[in-house]
């Protein structure tokens, strides 16, 4: 079976929303925020998510007009390149809340 890049790359964004949203599992934010292993874990699923979405192509973006491609590659430029000023509470509520829905959306897309 041939799978092409943009599937690939929006089988990648489902992974890492799947294991951002276990990370998470369960947890208040002050359980979550103590577990720095769990914190850096969440950082770098949810920025595996932005640069899987950030390398689909412009037709499939235009394609899959659900998805916030915009936000997810500004939180991505915000995990990657200014680690200083991540907000914490919202990555949490991001994957609590957002990655969810992204996650809906994933898999009725590749299905």
């Amino acid at each position: 079976m041939v799978v092409d890049r943009d599937d690939a790359l929006l089988h990648d964004m489902l992974g890492s929303g799947e294991e951002a949203v276990r990370i998470v599992a369960g947890l208040s934010y002050e359980r979550f925020i103590a577990d720095r292993i769990r914190v850096l874990a969440l950082e770098r699923a949810l920025e595996v998510v932005g640069e899987a979405a950030r390398n689909v192509s412009p037709e499939k973006k235009v394609e899959i007009t659900e998805i916030p491609w915009k936000f997810i590659d500004g939180q991505r430029n915000v995990l990657a390149h200014m680690y200083g000023k991540v907000d914490h509470f919202q990555l949490f509520k991001t994957a609590g809340e957002d990655v969810p829905r992204l996650i809906a959306i994933l898999r009725k897309v590749l299905a």
